[in-house]
Formats: structure tokens, sequence, C-alpha cells
């Protein structure tokens, strides 16, 4: 709906059962992987409206952590949070990474700060019990290594993004298309498709050639 709540069950046109955190966070998650391959902001906007629903209806105030169910939902009689990952990745922790990279994209630092808070509290398990929080371990390598915003601006701009994203750059994330809309986009439009590599908010030399951005990537990596 338009203020970013959701249902879990769609049938014969209808819509029944207030959606769980998964449910929210996992579409999130899809809508800024969908952005970033496509630099079609309006899934971007979607998945922060999405992520602003979850923090304004699901966080524990105490522990920073979400409930599995809508705060307003008392059909359960205890509400449980999902912390450990398993085949599927914890809801908690899905929500983590997603406000770590959305905070990134989008400037934010409350949502980053909320990401480091939320592995903060839950680090120790990571230590003691890496299989059961590999997604928060995630998390705290890109943490501790940083990430890299690649910005590619231009109208080849998503050709060259999905070029660049075919190469196996989990610390990357992606922005760019032909609208200098967001803040790392500011004053980048110039003649022609440029990428621009930047970590913690600082860039690299501007470069039009996909295997420059990669090498930029990992020569600061080793």
């Amino acid at each position: 709906s338009k203020d970013g709540s959701l249902k879990r069950i769609y049938k014969e046109g209808k819509v029944t059962i207030p959606a769980f955190l998964d449910d929210y966070t996992l579409l999130a998650k899809a809508l800024l992987d969908l952005y970033q391959v496509t630099f079609d902001k309006k899934w971007l906007v979607y998945s922060e409206k999405i992520t602003e629903y979850i923090i304004n209806n699901f966080e524990d105030k105490e522990t920073k952590f979400y409930h599995y169910t809508h705060s307003e939902d008392n059909e359960l009689s205890a509400k449980t949070m999902e912390l450990q990952d398993n085949v599927i990745p914890a809801s908690n922790s899905v929500m983590a990474n997603l406000l770590f990279d959305l905070g990134h994209i989008l400037y934010n630092e409350k949502y980053v700060e909320k990401a480091k808070k939320m592995l903060g509290n839950i680090s120790e398990g990571v230590v003691k019990s890496p299989t059961y929080h590999s997604n928060w371990a995630l998390l705290q390598g890109k943490i501790e290594r940083g990430i890299y915003e690649v910005a590619i601006v231009g109208n080849d701009a998503k050709r060259l993004a999905n070029e660049m994203q075919s190469h196996y750059l989990p610390n990357c994330l992606y922005v760019g298309g032909t609208e200098e809309n967001l803040p790392l986009l500011k004053g980048r439009l110039t003649t022609g498709t440029t990428i621009y590599v930047c970590k913690d908010k600082v860039c690299n030399l501007p470069t039009t050639a996909v295997e420059k951005a990669i090498k930029q990537v990992i020569r600061t990596e080793k």
C-alpha cells in the first residue's frame, strides 16, 4: 500500500494476512538490487519506503532488533525475533545488511548506525557460531573492510554497470543513470559515460573502461 505496508497472501483478487518481517526485508532488498541493475530510482524509493515502515512498526526499542510480526499484531502471544541464519538468512540479518547498503547509497547515516548497532548486539554469536550467523558475518566483513560505491553516469550506464556486475565484487554498491538524482551522482554528468569508484565518499579518478574500474577495486583490496 501507499504507506509501505504489505499483505502476505493474494488470492482471487483479495489480500489477506499482514506480512511478516521476512516478507518486508526480502522485498526491500530485492528492490534495492533491482535499482542497482536498472538505475530506475522508483525501485530505490520503494525500498526506502518499506524500510521506513519496518523501522516504525517492527523495531524493538530496547534491543534494536526487529520483531517477526507487526507491533500491533496481537494474534501471537509472544513476540519472536529471527536472529540466526539458516538456509534462508534471518530476517534481522537481512534488515541489518539492507540498512547498511541503503544507508550508503542514500548517504543516510542513521541507517548505517542502526546496522552497526544490530551487529554489535549479536557479535558474540557471530564469533562463537559463524555457521548460524553467516549473513551477519557478511555485514561484519563489509564494515571492517569497507565497501565501494560505484557511480556510473551517462547514456550507457546500465550496460557498463551490468558488465561490471558480471564480475564477483561483493563489496560494491552501484548507483547511476542519466540524472543527478542521488548525492553520489551530483556533479558527475559529463560527455559520454563515466565510472567513479568511491570509498567513504572519496572517489578515484574517473574512467570510461570497466576493466580499469575493476582494477581500482581489486588494487585497493590487496
